[in-house]
C-alpha cells in the first residue's frame, strides 16, 4: 500500500488529521519543514507529527519525510501520458480506448521495470533456482497470475505448484519445508489470508518471495526478499 493511501486511513486523531492534511497538500515542499515548522503553520504541537510517524511504522519525522518524497517523486514521474486510474472516458472512440489500454499496459511493464534492483532480483532467481519446489500463494484474481507462472516453470521443467483453493492455503503452508519456496503475491501486502499463509512458512523457515506494491507493508516485512 502506498504511504499516502495509509495516511488517509482513520487512525488519526484530529490534530494528527489536520498535519497529514498539511503534508499532503504541500507535497514534495515538505522537504524543507521540520516538525517545528510543521506544528506552527498547522496550530499543533511537533510532538504530534512524531506520533504520527510512528503509527505508520516510521522512527521519527526524518525516515518518514524521506520516504514520503521518495513516494512524491516515483508517482510524478510515472503515468505521465495517461491517468492510471481514469484512462479513458465515455467519449473516446473504441479504438481510442483500444489504444489507451495497450498504452496503460506499456506504461505499467515501464514503471515496473524502473522499480527492479539487481541485486533484489538476482537473490530472488537464487531462491527459485535451489529450490525443490516453488509454491506459489494468492488470492482471487491473482491467482490466475499464478497459474500462468506456475505454468510456465512446469514447461522449463521447474518443480511448481499453486493451492487454487483458498481455504486449503494454510494446510498447504503449514507442509511446506525449507527446501523448497514461496512466492506470495498481494498487491496490497495486507491481505489476512496471504499474511497467515506467510507466517506459516516463517514458522518452517521457508524462503519468502513477496511480489507487492511501492513501499513497506507486512507482507514485505515477512518476506525474504521483496520484489
Amino acid at each position: 500500500m502506498l504511504l499516502q493511501e495509509k495516511m488517509k486511513q482513520n487512525i488519526f486523531s484530529y490534530n494528527e488529521q489536520t498535519i497529514i492534511h498539511f503534508i499532503l497538500e504541500k507535497q514534495e515542499q515538505i522537504k524543507n519543514y521540520s516538525t517545528k515548522m510543521i506544528g506552527d503553520e498547522t496550530y499543533t504541537a511537533p510532538s504530534t507529527v512524531i506520533r504520527i510517524a510512528h503509527k505508520l511504522g516510521f522512527q521519527g519525522w526524518s525516515d518518514f519525510k524521506e520516504a514520503f518524497l521518495d513516494e512524491v517523486i516515483y508517482l510524478n514521474s510515472h503515468f505521465q501520458e495517461i491517468d492510471s486510474n481514469y484512462p479513458f472516458t465515455s467519449q473516446d472512440t473504441i479504438m481510442q480506448i483500444a489504444h489507451k489500454i495497450i498504452q496503460l499496459h506499456i506504461e505499467s511493464a515501464n514503471d515496473t521495470a524502473s522499480l527492479i534492483h539487481h541485486d533484489t532480483l538476482q537473490n530472488a532467481v537464487q531462491i527459485i533456482r535451489k529450490a525443490s519446489v516453488v509454491k506459489v500463494f494468492a488470492v482471487a484474481n491473482l491467482n490466475f497470475i499464478g497459474e500462468e507462472f506456475v505454468f510456465k516453470l512446469n514447461r522449463i521443467h521447474k518443480r511448481a505448484y499453486i493451492e487454487p483453493i483458498q481455504d486449503n492455503q494454510f494446510q498447504d503452508a503449514i507442509m511446506t519445508t525449507s527446501d523448497e519456496c514461496a512466492i506470495c503475491l498481494s498487491y496490497s501486502g495486507e491481505t489476512p489470508t496471504l499474511l497467515k499463509t506467510a507466517h506459516f512458512l516463517k514458522e518452517n523457515k521457508v524462503p519468502i518471495i513477496a511480489i507487492t506494491s511501492l513501499g513497506k507493508n507486512s507482507l514485505s516485512d515477512l518476506a525474504t526478499v521483496s520484489l
